[in-house]
């Protein structure tokens, strides 16, 4: 070694005795920002809970009258028969039959906004849902059970909607 090298080494260190109430903020702030975070799952769990109830309830109410409709839609049927059998045996005119047609058609109009009706709820279910309902899929007026190993309907709804194809 020469005279003049020289080796030398320094350890420096710091430690605070006191923050001020830094860390304690800092630990707040991580907290508030998981409270905030599961609220707002919470918030798009019931939000997406409540799109399906409501589409759910909009396949059911357009079922109920699609079914109205289709009962009417045979009645006219029916009357314009009588209608038609009354002009036969003379009893009726043909303004009797041509009120009855008129009475059919609409009532088949009805029907037929009725199953776009149906079509139109259950795509929005289906969008609710997050998922394509069968084609055979039939949505009666109340929840299906749960599937094996699920504790209820909802784990199911929520599993589908939360998905991420």
């Amino acid at each position: 070694m020469s005279p003049s090298a020289r080796l030398s080494t320094e350890l420096v260190g710091s430690w605070n005795l006191y923050d001020f109430g830094q860390r304690r903020a800092q630990r707040a702030a991580v907290a508030a920002s998981v409270t905030a975070a599961r609220v707002g799952l919470s918030a798009s769990e019931r939000s997406i809970l409540a799109d399906v109830e409501l589409s759910y309830a909009a396949v059911v109410g357009a079922g109920q009258r699609r079914e109205v409709a289709a009962v009417s839609v045979a009645a006219e049927q029916r009357h314009l028969d009588e209608a038609q059998r009354f002009v036969t045996a003379e009893a009726g005119t043909a303004i009797d039959v041509a009120q009855a047609q008129a009475r059919l058609a609409s009532a088949t109009l009805v029907l037929v906004q009725a199953d776009t009706s149906v079509a139109t709820a259950r795509a929005d279910l289906e969008r609710a849902l997050g998922t394509e309902l069968p084609a055979d899929a039939t949505i009666g007026a109340t929840w299906g059970a749960a599937l094996p190993g699920e504790d209820a309907p909802l784990a199911t709804l929520l599993a589908e909607a939360s998905r991420t194809d």
